[in-house]
């Protein structure tokens, strides 16, 4: 048998709050034994970071209540003090990670104190990330108040977790329970750090992970006597999958599609090394338009993800060497499936991956930021991750979305092109498509709590009267604004770009309304053709005016 230690934290403090207590009540449904200790961090408008101990027994909001006075006791003992480490340090020189940021702070302080508050030393540790989630390219766990993460801070926190908390021992599972986290960006940032992900690729619903089963997963895993530690681990991580997919199955008759995946992030070195040989065939055969087109076709077939910006890696590799007659290229796509899902009884980088639904049902594990047309400011940003510059992918993009942009519209030098600042195109450019969107509300911060109503900043809160019942006239959304009157797409008064998957970021001033006029002809002609009859008009218009009011028409009115 093992000793269990989870430790999860909500992040609540926005449209996920009555969500997040849902959990905390799953959670005190499960019967646990002594081998495995539940931690939870609650935090809400109405508990900011309420640490409490799973059990069974007292209600809820009596044990909330407890641990609010247990919390404001040990902090008017110790005002400004900080939880500190006695665990023994291992691979770890002083100094050497920078500060958290503050939110960072407060959830590495939760897993400090769990970890050193336990009379016995766990064998396994989890911790479970709860909230708001968007992939690589925006912010993790968002809450109100400015508070999230993002994968810079998220790789800070959980090294600091491994090297201050824990001694330098991997965090045994690290489970993301939010929207779109498993990519294998993701993973190659955290694979130091811990040795199995779990995460989705798509969207979540908001009710999330069913923590009932998964704590009694865990329970049951705990008193195992046989296998190895680390093979029990990735079991169990699989149990928890496919425990999750059984769970929203039920959910087939509301329309609600789900994925989940566990990723052996042990592995995740051999998948960077064989998107690194893809991507570097890949801009080696560019140049030629069958390879191209083939390159076009599987990115437009493939299973995608936010809006079309992400991909599933697989998927994607299934359809290129299907359509693509070029060997080197299939092989290079058959690394990478290789990598993914193993090969020759060789444990490959996905442990376990499910699906329940249509929209989600090509997904294979572990997607990757895999854009239509290129953001300068989110192409930018992805360059920083380690996955880019080490797989090559972010070099792979720049020359992809090089090749297949369309050129504008017109003849001429290429010195009469205009175009708009990046800031400006970003919005006319981007994708928009509903392809892939659970229809239940999901649990990512760039989108809303029920398809017509967001509480995350792009709708306001105030009660304002509106026009539909789904748009407000607050000032915080226009009259046409992201929400029409009928509540489905809307009539935004900027264009954007929709099949036109990339399009061009210059142009040409339209030649049919800039071509020189003809020679006017002469005020004759003009006057046989009737084109000038303004004077006459004019005239017996005053006229009438002037026997209709008895006055002069030279008066001015």
């Amino acid at each position: 048998m093992a000793n269990w230690l989870v430790m999860i934290y909500l992040a609540g403090n926005n449209n996920l709050s009555e969500e997040c207590v849902f959990a905390l009540t799953e959670m005190k449904r499960a019967v646990l034994s002594d081998n495995v200790t539940v931690m939870a961090q609650l935090d809400t408008s109405v508990h900011r970071h309420t640490p409490l101990l799973i059990k069974q027994g007292n209600t809820l909001h009596s044990d909330l209540k407890a641990a609010e006075i247990q919390g404001a006791i040990l902090r008017a003992a110790q005002p400004g003090a900080k939880a500190t480490s006695t665990a023994p340090q291992e691979k770890y020189v002083a100094g050497e990670e920078e500060n958290l940021p503050s939110f960072a702070q407060v959830i590495f302080d939760f897993v400090n104190n769990c970890v050193t508050g336990q009379k016995t030393k766990a064998d396994h540790y989890m911790l479970i990330l709860s909230g708001h989630g968007n992939g690589v390219l925006a912010d993790f766990l968002t809450q109100e108040q400015s508070e999230s993460l993002d994968m810079v801070s998220l790789t800070q926190l959980i090294k600091k977790i491994r090297n201050d908390t824990l001694g330098g021992k991997k965090l045994d599972i690290l489970g993301l329970d939010s929207c779109l986290m498993s990519m294998a960006e993701v993973a190659d940032s955290l694979q130091d750090f811990a040795k199995v992900m779990i995460g989705a690729e798509g969207f979540e619903p908001l009710s999330g992970w069913p923590y009932e089963r998964v704590l009694t997963t865990i329970n049951e895993f705990a008193q195992r006597t046989e296998g190895t530690d680390d093979q029990n681990v990735r079991d169990l991580a699989r149990q928890i999958v496919c425990g999750y997919i059984g769970y929203y199955t039920d959910y087939l008759a509301a329309g609600v599609s789900v994925d989940l995946a566990a990723c052996d992030l042990t592995r995740s070195h051999s998948l960077t090394r064989a998107v690194k040989n893809l991507s570097s065939v890949l801009r080696k055969y560019l140049p030629k338009r069958e390879i191209r087109n083939a390159l076009i076709l599987s990115h437009w077939e493939a299973q995608s993800y936010m809006r079309e910006q992400y991909t599933d890696l697989y998927d994607f590799c299934q359809l290129l060497a299907r359509n693509c007659e070029e060997e080197v290229v299939q092989t290079a796509c058959q690394g990478v499936m290789d990598a993914i899902q193993g090969n020759k009884g060789q444990q490959g980088f996905i442990l376990k991956s499910c699906y329940s639904g249509l929209t989600v049902q090509y997904s294979f594990g572990a997607s990757v930021y895999f854009p239509w047309s290129e953001e300068t400011t989110g192409l930018n940003r992805y360059k920083d991750l380690s996955f880019a510059t080490k797989s090559g992918w972010a070099s792979f993009l720049q020359a992809y979305l090089a090749a297949t942009k369309r050129d504008p519209r017109g003849q001429g030098p290429k010195d009469s092109l205009e175009s708009f600042a990046p800031e400006f195109t970003l919005g006319s450019f981007r994708v928009i498509s509903e392809s892939g969107m659970s229809p239940l509300a999901i649990k990512s911060g760039s989108e809303n709590k029920s398809g017509s109503e967001n509480k995350s900043g792009s709708e306001n809160k105030s009660g304002s009267e509106n026009k539909s019942g789904s748009e407000n006239k607050s000032g915080s959304e226009n009259k046409s604004g992201s929400e029409n009157k009928s509540g489905s797409e809307n009539k935004n008064l900027a264009n954007s770009i929709a099949s036109m998957k990339n399009p061009p970021t210059e142009f040409r001033p339209c030649e049919d309304c800039f071509q020189p006029l003809p020679n006017k002809p002469s005020a004759q002609k003009r006057a046989t053709a009737g084109q000038v009859q303004t004077a006459s008009r004019a005239g017996s218009y005053g006229t009438r005016r002037s026997t209709r009011t008895k006055k002069k028409t030279s008066k001015r009115y």
